[in-house]
This record gives structure tokens, sequence and C-alpha cells, in this order.
């Protein structure tokens, strides 16, 4: 029965679980099972205080507090390039595989923010030309 437990167990140490994956390793480093799945408000958290976010809402402030329109549009363009990227990395595979994993949750509330961020600051823009 030695050979046989110690085939076993070695079997079940390398089949994959949420801890051992690919996907929550390569995508989210420090999450463990125990922490428990990633909603949709902890995910939009997260995206919002990120390094490249922070960055963009700065630049939206700067151009919401000087409403120019060459200011504006390179922010809103950058703004929205992001929010796309953040979509279409959300499509691949291992984006899949990680939300069912648990560990990866729906972006779509922090891409909404970030567009209607974006068109705000256009809109603003826009409205300060006209006057």
């Amino acid at each position: 029965m030695g050979p046989v437990r110690r085939r076993l167990t070695a079997a079940l140490t390398l089949l994959p679980t949420a801890t051992h994956a690919g996907p929550c390793a390569q995508l989210r480093p420090g999450w463990t099972t125990a922490a428990g799945e990633q909603t949709a408000w902890a995910e939009t958290a997260y995206i919002l205080t990120s390094a490249p976010v922070l960055a963009l809402a700065t630049l939206l402030a700067i151009a919401l507090i000087f409403p120019r329109l060459w200011l504006a549009l390179p922010v809103t363009l950058l703004t929205l390039g992001f929010a796309a990227l953040l979509y279409v990395s959300r499509q691949a595979p291992t984006a899949a595989a990680a939300q069912v994993e648990g560990c990866l949750a729906t972006a779509t509330p922090a891409i909404a923010l970030l567009a209607l961020a974006a068109i705000l600051t256009l809109a603003r823009a826009l409205h300060a030309r006209r006057r």
C-alpha cells in the first residue's frame, strides 16, 4: 500500500486547484481562496486605485479645473483608450479562467466610471468653449 499511496498523494498535489492554478497566480499573485471570491465592487476599487488610473484621474482633474479643449481632448482619448484596453483584456482566455476561479470579477463598473469621467471632462471643455 505504501507505493500506491505515495503515487496517489503525488497525483493529488499536482491537480490544479484555485490556489495552484495558473491564471490567479499570474493576475493576482497575493490572492488566496481564503480571501473569497472577488466582488464587482472590490474589483472596481482595485482598478480605480491602480497607478495608471490614479494618473488618469489626476489628468482628468487638471482638465476639469482648466477646461481647455486642447487639454481635455488628449486626456479624454487617453482615458477612453485605457477603458477600451481594460475591456479587451477581460476578453482574454486567461481572464475568463481567473473569473471562473474567483480571483477576478467583472470590470464593467470601473470601465463605465472611466468612460463617464472622460466624456464629462470633454463636455465641460466644449461647454466652456461655447461661452
